[in-house]
């Protein structure tokens, strides 16, 4: 089984085990809603799901960004020319830090602090002979430390 299907039955199994624990802690019933191409995704393949604090939901994917907000999609990409764009839209990785920040990693272009206010982002990417630098560009998962340290 290639990556690519490892990570995508990860990601299935991952929303079935977080579904399953939030059925177990309320006593109504969970309701889904199917969303694709036809209602304003660009792909179907979505790795990481984070609500942010005004309710919209924000999605990483293998084309990208998107933000829904209950009615419409909104797609962020790598634009080659604007260095404040995603480094990559083969998205592995987003995460919500103590800010309000995005930290979204990417496939192979490191990770990227994305500012939900201005829709730009801040990028690190990998120079493996830089300490002070990620050593490799694939990022599976961030997190931040009690002191707020990403």
């Amino acid at each position: 089984m290639n990556s690519c299907n490892r990570l995508r039955h990860f990601a299935i199994l991952m929303v079935a085990l977080w579904g399953a624990s939030c059925s177990l802690a309320q006593n109504t019933p969970l309701k889904f809603q199917r969303f694709g191409v036809d209602q304003g995704l660009t792909v179907t393949t979505a790795f990481s799901i984070v609500q942010d604090d005004n309710g919209f939901l924000w999605i990483s994917t293998i084309d990208g960004l998107h933000r829904y907000d209950g009615y419409n999609f909104v797609t962020y990409k790598n634009n080659f020319d604007d260095p404040q764009s995603l480094s990559d839209n083969t998205l592995s990785t987003i995460f919500k830090d103590s800010k309000g920040n995005f930290w979204i990693g990417t496939y192979n272009e490191g990770v990227n602090c994305f500012d939900p206010r201005t829709g730009h982002c801040k990028r690190y990417d990998a120079h493996s002979n830089d300490p002070n630098h990620l050593s490799n560009g694939r990022v599976w998962c961030c997190c931040e430390d009690k002191d707020g340290k990403m």
